[in-house]
């Protein structure tokens, strides 16, 4: 149960924490990645604008966020296999002496 936990906060942390690549990446796609280095963002609020204050297209705005979503699961995924099999590489070490 802590397990579960300890995973459902670490998958929150990086969701929220790193979703400034989501945006990032956004830009990118809708307004090319000169607009990014010349300082366009993805505004707060609802609805969601780029600093210009044009609109952000619905369906890039979806497939991003859902792209993202299954990017940072798929790492946390790998990252909690690779513990386990480390965890069990350690418990067999000791135990076989």
């Amino acid at each position: 149960m802590l397990a579960a936990g300890v995973c459902l906060f670490a998958f929150a942390t990086v969701l929220l924490k790193l979703w400034w690549i989501r945006n990032a990446m956004l830009v990118c796609w809708v307004c090319g990645p000169n607009a990014y280095s010349h300082g366009m963002r993805v505004a707060s609020g609802n609805p969601q604008r780029f600093s210009d204050g044009q609109l952000v297209p619905f369906m890039p705005n979806v497939v991003s966020g859902v792209l993202y979503f299954f990017v940072v699961a798929l790492c946390l995924i790998v990252l909690l296999v690779l513990g386990v099999f480390a965890c069990e590489w350690f418990r067999r070490g000791r135990n076989a002496a």
